[in-house]
């Protein structure tokens, strides 16, 4: 997964900006405008990073679609062993070493687990797995002579696209949650995991507010 900074430099100037920010707006003398200018660009950060990480979560379901309608055509075993959940990682690990019902038949079940393990599954390992492989060994229509490879090949290129775009989706949001963090008091979302506290006057941070919200239910929905 990408860093959220660069280097420690980029990050020591995240952190000065986000402490100069909370000290202007909880000063009860600033000038009400640089108050407002301070609230103004934090809520444009946010409303900025959340769109992308939106944009990208729309993205990663249009390619998850599409690789769903490509393994109905010829691999409805893949289907059964992951359901809806494509861009999961049980998903994603397994049908990377085999995108083909041909692959899926070879995998064991010890085979399976060590993919689910290394794809970071702690539980359930091989009930999960004994799962999976009945799926995959399960009988299927057989797939035209000479066409197998190339759904197969059609296929890992979705996979190789969505597993980079759910890094990349996990990044954003890393991105996101870093400004909850390093402006506790100025963004406050009225939640303890990405607040310390809400200010004492909630209506100077409406506007802020209301991005918080519509992003956290956007994440959640």
């Amino acid at each position: 997964m990408t860093p959220l900074f660069a280097d420690d430099s980029e990050e020591s100037a995240f952190r000065a900006e986000a402490g100069l920010f909370a000290q202007i707006v909880d000063d009860g003398e600033a000038d009400p405008t640089t108050r407002a200018k301070c609230l103004n660009v934090i809520g444009q950060e946010v409303r900025m990073l959340a769109r992308a990480h939106q944009s990208l979560v729309w993205s990663r379901q249009r390619q998850a679609n599409q690789l769903r309608s490509l393994l109905r055509e010829y691999y409805p075993g893949a289907l059964d062993a992951f359901g809806d959940d494509l861009v999961g990682r049980d998903a994603l690990a397994v049908l990377r070493i085999a995108p083909t019902p041909t692959a899926g038949r070879k995998l064991t079940v010890k085979r399976i687990e060590a993919v689910l393990r290394k794809a970071g599954r702690q539980r359930y390992l091989a009930v999960t797995a004994q799962r999976i492989h009945e799926a995959l060994h399960a009988d299927q229509l057989p797939v035209r002579a000479g066409l197998e490879h190339a759904y197969g090949a059609s296929a890992r290129s979705l996979i190789a696209v969505i597993t980079t775009m759910v890094a990349e989706t996990a990044t954003l949001q890393g991105e996101v949650e870093a400004v909850f963090r390093f402006h506790p008091r100025t963004v406050w979302s009225g939640s303890s995991r990405f607040a310390a506290s809400p200010p004492q006057d909630k209506s100077k941070n409406l506007n802020v507010n209301v991005v918080t919200y519509n992003y956290l239910h956007m994440r959640n929905g």
